[in-house]
């Protein structure tokens, strides 16, 4: 090792250079390990590479032979993208057909009026209902920007809220469903109902009500009750129901008054007699009657269930809790769902409370219109579309259930007939093919390089980079003598110009027939590159026969011979075949991995070993010429001192 310096030592006797020298030749073993672990290295980064190209070509060769094979792809083109798209799956028949759309699936989505930008939204329970779908949002109250936020948290998918600015200080919010289709109307419920009003975003809309129990005293006093029949018009009629408003009125509790009453007796005052300013007060007039007995007091009775209905065979049946106090509430009997229904009973059992009835009134709810948008930027709709002339209507935008395996879209309304033409998809079949040729080219360059000593292989190459190419000239040749890759090489090349018979009347036998050979006519004579087994692809001749022949493409690439639904022949599948012998685990380059890395790490092993021994060797001769030169630097030392003593006694 060069640079060895021992301490202490003056090197006067050139020890380092000596150390030096013979530690170099103990550390030519540790060399030759050296060098021969970065053979082993490198060897293995070329079997690496070899696996990693054929593990390619295999995959793009699986692809084209597999359930997910580019040759059963679909495309869907319509005439008329801007009104009608569709997509096809691989099961589509190919075919050409009709559309005609005559309106597009909408969903409801209602504007409120201008409203100011500071508005507060009220507490409360806000329900939305879109078909069978509903969402309840309770809201602590606050600004109209908190309730929408918090709405769209909760919206699911279902319902979305939305803040539009329409001037500097006023804002409008918008409500929308999110699912197309009649089925799927947005109906607002409960505070929900009441805000859309207060905002100015919907109205009711109600068919012509018949007003009964108009004679009858409908303010319910503390601990009373009333009974409202129903008229006899509407007790047995389908299709009717009855609403009316209970308002709840705080009063003074009866029980004050009950528990401040005299218990016995109420005596007069016995009167006086005044003359002058002399007052004369009676005597209290004495009673035989026992002493006063001690009070029962009541306690405030609070009750919230008081709105009942009676039916005929005497079943009482609770409605809604009453509303709070100086509030309102509307209750809606559907005669329809609730039946034989006699009559209305207010049963009041609170003692601080006035329970109000008004607009007590039977309507038809088939003329019941509910409430209608005032600003409806669009309005729950289904689509209608006619197919080759069958008129049809669907819920959504999106179609798949009228043409099998394909999904329709539409968009927007057609000004003509649209056509939709389901096809084969060539490009991602050409794409397929484009990239088996391509990892099939790149192996075969790889074997070309380690299985020859050949410069003009790696010359031919024009597509490397002058980095590439030196590396390449670095592995040229290193698999000279390995049988099994040039026997890959062989069997692949055969592979890709042997004649495969998926049926005795088919027309595509070979590659050379779609535009794949070695040599494709495209360019004049015949390159060193083709003679090596490199493919060409003339992309004319394969667009041709992609459109016309893609199921014998298909065939060719992978078939089942014996109808046991197993590919098991075709170009395809015999190169995935040939591959997998060496790329899968266990397979031949596995086992030279494997080999490889045994020597590795042998030899590793062996470097460990040496670099110990060369350590040891190294401080075993800086120690003995250490001592060696510290001995004769004291002899040295000893023999100046004797001349010193004898020159001093030769001047005496």
């Amino acid at each position: 090792m060069s640079g060895i310096s021992i301490p202490g030592v003056s090197d006067k006797y050139k020890t380092n250079d000596l150390v030096n020298s013979l530690v170099e030749v103990e550390k030519l073993p540790l060399k030759r390990e050296q060098e021969k672990l970065e053979t082993y290295k490198a060897e293995q980064a070329n079997w690496r590479r070899v696996n990693q190209y054929m593990s390619s070509l295999r995959e793009s060769t699986r692809s084209l032979y597999s359930f997910n094979n580019p040759f059963n792809e679909r495309i869907a083109e319509s005439s008329d993208e801007r009104a009608i798209t569709a997509t096809a799956e691989r099961e589509a028949t190919v075919e050409t057909f009709k559309i005609d759309v005559e309106q597009i699936a909408t969903a409801d989505r209602f504007l409120s009026g201008n409203i100011d930008k500071n508005t507060k939204i009220p507490e409360g329970t806000y329900q939305f209902k879109v078909g069978e779908k509903t969402i309840t949002y309770r809201f602590k109250g606050g600004k109209i920007s908190d309730f929408s936020e918090g709405l769209n948290k909760r919206g699911n998918g279902i319902i979305k809220s939305s803040i539009i600015g329409v001037s500097k200080d006023e804002s409008a919010l918008l409500l929308e469903s999110l699912k197309t289709g009649e089925e799927n109307k947005l109906i607002l419920e409960n505070d929900s109902l009441n805000l859309a009003i207060d905002l100015g975003m919907v109205q009711k809309i109600q068919g012509e009500k018949t007003p009964f129990a108009q004679n009858i005293n409908k303010n319910v006093a503390p601990e009373n009750k009333i009974e409202i029949p129903l008229p006899a018009s509407i007790k047995n009629q389908t299709g009717f129901a009855v609403e009316f408003t209970v308002t709840t009125i705080p009063v003074e509790d009866i029980t004050i008054a009950w528990n401040n009453r005299p218990t016995g007796p109420e005596l007069p005052f016995p009167g006086n007699i005044q003359f002058q300013d002399v007052v004369i007060n009676n005597e209290e007039s004495e009673t035989t009657l026992p002493p006063e007995p001690p009070k029962e007091l009541r306690f405030p009775v609070t009750d919230s269930s008081a709105i009942y209905i009676k039916k005929t065979d005497g079943t009482i049946i609770p409605l809604e809790s009453i509303p709070q106090d100086n509030e309102s509430k509307l209750y809606t009997i559907n005669l329809n769902e609730m039946q034989d229904v006699e009559s209305i009973l207010v049963n009041n059992r609170n003692t601080g409370k006035q329970i109000n009835l008004e607009g007590i009134a039977a309507y038809n709810i088939a003329a019941n219109l509910g409430y209608e948008p005032l600003h409806p930027v669009s309005v729950a709709q289904n689509a209608k579309f006619r197919y080759e002339g069958i008129p049809m209507n669907r819920p959504t935008n999106e179609i798949d259930d009228v043409v099998p395996h394909v999904k329709l879209e539409l968009h927007s309304p057609t000004d003509r007939t649209a056509s939709i033409s389901i096809q084969n998809d060539t490009e991602s079949a050409k794409d397929a093919l484009i990239t088996f040729v391509g990892n099939y080219n790149q192996l075969m360059a790889e074997l070309n390089i380690v299985t020859q000593n050949k410069p003009e292989i790696v010359d031919e190459l024009e597509y490397f980079t002058e980095e590439e190419s030196e590396k390449a000239m670095e592995r040229l040749g290193v698999f000279q003598s390995e049988f099994t890759l040039k026997s890959s090489k062989s069997s692949l090349q055969q592979i890709m110009t042997n004649s495969y018979l998926p049926e005795d009347n088919v027309d595509i036998k070979t590659l050379s027939q779609i535009g794949i050979a070695t040599k494709t006519g495209v360019s004049s004579g015949t390159s060193a590159a083709q003679m090596r087994g490199y493919m060409e692809i003339d992309e004319k001749k394969l667009d041709e026969v992609l459109k016309n022949n893609m199921s014998e493409i298909k065939n060719l690439f992978g078939y089942d011979t014996n109808d046991d639904k197993i590919i098991d022949a075709g170009i395809a599948y015999k190169m995935d075949q040939t591959l997998l012998a060496y790329v899968q685990t266990g397979g031949i380059l596995a086992l030279k991995n494997s080999a490889i890395e045994k020597n590795i790490s042998n030899t590793e092993t062996k470097i460990e070993r040496l670099e110990v021994q060369v350590a040891n060797k190294e401080a075993e001769l800086k120690r003995k010429y250490g001592n060696m030169e510290s001995t004769l630097n004291n002899l040295e030392s000893q023999s100046n001192s004797i001349t010193n003593f004898a020159n001093q006694y030769n001047k005496q």
